[in-house]
């Protein structure tokens, strides 16, 4: 997986938001559909963040996969219920690239705390 900058994103909506999805119905589906689904689930089709990496798909990885889209997600929570009073927080996990291959997890969340704490108005300039 490259570490360049595009590797991995963070969108954070100022307000509690419906996102929409499509997801498969295939009966085998990657840890990010398990956990993107249960958030929705769990925030009644509410979510505030978005998590999205390349090179890696986190499909096929089992408990494993699961783990780490859940913390990538929880990651994102945890800042988006720091930084603001609203009780709806909820992160979808998007992964895309290479299937079978776990996720260089501890870079990831390295680099997504950086994203994090860049996460303003500024930010657009790095997408």
């Amino acid at each position: 997986m490259r570490l360049e900058k595009t590797f991995l994103g963070v969108i954070i909506s100022d307000r509690p938001c419906s996102p929409p999805g499509t997801f498969t119905r295939n009966a085998f589906v990657a840890a990010p559909v398990v956990v993107s689904k249960e958030v929705l689930a769990k925030g009644r089709g509410i979510a505030r963040g978005l998590v999205v990496n390349s090179g890696c798909a986190n499909a096929v990885t089992r408990s494993k996969g699961l783990k780490d889209a859940r913390a990538m997600s929880d990651q994102l929570d945890s800042f988006v219920g720091e930084s603001n009073s609203s009780s709806a927080t909820g992160t979808l996990v998007m992964s895309i690239g290479v299937i079978g291959q776990l996720l260089p997890i501890k870079k990831i969340l390295n680099v997504q705390t950086e994203r994090i704490k860049r996460c303003n108005s500024q930010a657009k300039k790095d997408y």
